[in-house]
């Protein structure tokens, strides 16, 4: 057995090329110059079947035949003369005695001062099992590969890039497989780019580094490694990269300082400019591609005043200063009247900067993003203005910079205007307390459990009837009438009570009248927890509430004037359909069998008669058949027989018509009485329809029971369904009419369908007054 060695403290410089190593899409073992294993890496394992730890510290011998290893040896010592990477053809064991044919690839690890320090030995498989193992290893693995192929005029063609490129970078594998390296990025990227792969590639070693580019993924930070690929003659001809996403962390590690940086201005009392400006840096660091500015509000001249904008031309600030806050003024204009982000995606053509125009272009501005900084209320306190120098709307990663960015602003802002900002909100809410519609009133607990008034507003006073100066110090018992006081007072006890912000309605005799009140009333505690005011909002609502009772009682005597008229049209179709029934009908059938015996007695002598009869019999039967069918859609005879009769009768019709196939489903001897049949059999009927004409159904089940005291007809079809949401049922006047046929009687109607799974109408209504007890559930 071969003896151990203790690797623990072994250069650190072996450390670098264990991300690199384990991303190999060959197999590797890195080994000492004592032919002692270090490291192999996954693919190593899965092609032998030998764990690390069975490896690490014992001679690679052990894997090689006898003849493979004297060659070995001799390589080595052949490597470490010339320093050439060597190649031999070898016979690998497994760990299960078995081989594997292959060609061994030996090179050389140097250390900082350049002293061979390990060794390097991939595993190159047969083509069709390396090839497999390369895909599997390339394609899936979470860093960034790629091949690069060095051309004859030292340039550097892709010819490979795993999945995980193409996600970081935006760019698509065929666009490009055949490019060259710094074909997508600016002149000075692709330049430094070259660089470090010509020393990759004229050094032959592996390289490591850092670098940010502009991608069409946005701009991207890279911790990259390059590793030159050896030829049979000892020249690099591809590299293999392998490359980290580091851009969250870096800007992660970036925002982090430009906050600390912030933080401490706004802690130490900074000037408001310096705190700002520091602001507007902590945007354009992290998005770079951003020119950013800060406009304060004027609150006297109402309109916006340049603040610090460290990146934009003197001139175009001069020209936006005192821009008036206003629709439709610029971006940033509008963005402070409408108190919301207003994001121009292109300047030259957007309506908001036709007076802008020649002075944005010649700025250089293509694009515009205009945050509010809003304080705490939603006063406007400024804006916070992004530019691009190419039209675009703000990225999700934009939007989340400036809002933060705003944020500091706005604690900024108020701190250098604590005070003044402090008196004008006073201002502000004694402007609205005196001007509310609503009657507002502040409260006092006493120490004896009483209510005591402190403030009141003009509506109050004119609510009561009574001035601020009759109320103001004076308990609720001092100032209403004692049984206005005792409602009042028992309401602000429950308030107190209750520990929350509670709701009434309270009908009230008061100096100005007899009112209805709804009162929301707010209990403010001390610092202690205990409640020691209250807050009261009163809106007078007589008007409104005797407005609701007129509607309703409107929408009443219109519900009834509907059923009578219903009634009535229901009683005169019964009437014109027995008379069209029985008069017509009786008058065609006495005119057919009149012209029966005239065809009898004349046709046999006048043949042409006896045709012209016969021609005159098949049009009479026709009417009789068109009569029979108007006196059966104005109301079917079969209703007379009962609604069980009435529905089969129906479900019939529609199934012969239609060739839906419908089932029908009663309680046994269930009776109605006309009123309650007509409407049963008018929904069915409606509904039938409905399904006929949009439903696409295949089956349709009704079914009518008797629940309880009351009868549920239900109409059910397996149809295209609809979304019962998006439908609009001011337009669907069949379903009004089966609604309000549902509500003359005291019932409901419901809908219920979904898309592709089917519609379903509910029809419940009460039995009449006087009926059998009501059938248990």
């Amino acid at each position: 057995m071969a003896d151990l060695v203790d690797i623990t403290n072994r250069s650190m410089y072996v450390k670098m090329y264990r991300r690199f190593f384990q991303q190999l899409p060959t197999g590797a073992l890195i080994c000492d110059l004592e032919r002692r294993c270090i490291a192999c890496n996954d693919v190593f394992t899965r092609q032998t079947g030998y764990q690390e730890s069975a490896l690490v510290g014992r001679d690679i011998g052990m894997l090689l035949l006898t003849d493979d290893d004297t060659v070995l040896s001799a390589c080595l010592r052949s490597l470490l003369e010339i320093s050439t990477p060597q190649r031999i053809k070898a016979s690998l064991l497994c760990v299960n005695n078995s081989r594997i044919e292959c060609h061994l690839l030996i090179g050389s690890m140097t250390n900082e001062q350049g002293q061979v320090e390990s060794l390097l030995l991939q595993v190159e498989m047969p083509l069709v099992m390396a090839g497999q193992h390369f895909r599997e290893v390339f394609e899936y693995a979470t860093e960034l590969l790629y091949l690069l192929e060095v051309t004859e005029d030292d340039r550097f063609r892709y010819l490979e890039v795993n999945r995980a490129f193409e996600q970081s970078t935006g760019l698509p594998r065929e666009r490009l497989i055949g490019t060259y390296v710094g074909d997508q990025v600016s002149d000075l990227e692709s330049h430094v780019l070259r660089q470090h792969l010509r020393q990759c590639l004229n050094e032959s070693v592996m390289i490591e580094g850092e670098a940010e580019l502009r991608l069409p993924a946005g701009v991207r930070i890279y911790r990259w490694t390059l590793v030159p690929v050896i030829d049979d003659n000892g020249r690099p001809y591809r590299i293999v990269g392998l490359s980290r996403d580091v851009t969250e962390q870096r800007r992660h590690e970036r925002k982090e300082r430009l906050q600390l940086e912030i933080f401490q201005s706004l802690a130490h009392g900074a000037p408001l400019m310096l705190c700002l400006e520091r602001i507007v840096c902590f945007i354009e660091q992290l998005c770079p591609e951003l020119r950013s500015s800060v406009m304060l509000v004027d609150e006297r001249a109402r309109c916006l005043r340049t603040g610090p904008a460290p990146s934009l031309p003197a001139a175009y600030l001069q020209a936006v200063d005192g821009i008036p806050i206003a629709e439709g003024v610029g971006s940033c204009g509008t963005a402070a009247w409408r108190r919301e982000m207003v994001a121009v995606e292109n300047t030259a053509t957007h309506p908001y900067f036709e007076s802008f125009r020649d002075l944005t272009e010649r700025a250089g501005l293509r694009a515009c993003w205009s945050e509010p900084i809003l304080d705490l209320d939603g006063r406007v306190l400024g804006v916070l203005a992004v530019y691009l120098d190419r039209p675009a709307l703000p990225a999700a990663e934009h939007l989340a910079v400036v809002r933060q960015a705003s944020n500091f602003c706005t604690i900024a802002i108020r701190r250098s205007q604590a005070e003044r900002t402090l008196r004008e909100s006073e201002q502000r809410h004694r402007d609205i307390f005196n001007n509310s519609h609503d009657a507002l009133f502040l409260l006092e607990v006493t120490e004896d459990g009483g209510f005591r008034n402190i403030e009141v507003n003009p509506a109050f006073e004119r609510m009561i009837g009574m001035s601020r100066a009759e109320l103001i110090g004076k308990t609720i018992d001092e100032t209403v009438p004692q049984a206005v006081a005792e409602v009042a007072n028992a309401k602000y006890r429950r308030c107190i009570a209750a520990g929350k912000v509670t709701e009434e309605e309270v009908e009230l005799d008061l100096p100005a009248g007899r009112r209805i009140l709804h009162s929301t009333l707010v209990p403010v505690r001390d610092r202690f927890g205990a409640i020691y005011r209250i807050v009261g909002i009163t809106r007078d609502i007589t008007e409104q509430k005797a407005r609701a009772t007129a509607l309703q009682e409107s929408k009443t005597l219109l519900r009834e004037l509907a059923a009578r008229r219903e009634a009535e049209l229901e009683e005169e179709r019964k009437r014109i359909a027995r008379e069209v029934h029985d008069e017509l009908g009786q008058l065609l059938t006495s005119l057919r069998l009149n012209l029966n015996l005239l065809a009898r007695e004349f046709g046999p002598q006048l043949p042409a008669l006896g045709e012209r009869t016969k021609m005159m019999r098949d049009i009479v039967d026709s009417t009789i058949q068109s009569v029979r069918g108007i006196a059966t859609e104005l109301r079917p005879a079969v209703l007379d027989m009962g609604i069980t009769s009435a529905l089969d009768w129906l479900v019939q019709q529609f199934s012969s018509h239609s060739g839906i196939v419908a089932t029908l489903d009663m309680d046994d001897e269930i009776k109605l009485d006309d009123a309650r049949a007509v409407v049963v059999f008018r929904v069915a009927q409606e509904s039938l329809t409905n399904v006929v004409r949009h439903a696409q159904a295949e089956r349709v089940k009704v079914s009518l029971h008797q629940c309880g005291c009351d009868y549920r007809l239900s109409i059910e079809d397996d149809g295209v369904g609809f979304d019962t949401g998006e439908a609009c049922p001011s337009h669907s006047f069949g379903l009004l009419g089966m609604q309000e046929r549902a509500l003359t009687l005291g019932g409901t109607l419901q809908l219920n369908s979904e898309p592709r799974r089917g519609t379903r109408v509910e029809l419940v209504i009460p039995m009449a007054p006087g009926m059998t007890a009501c059938r248990e559930m």
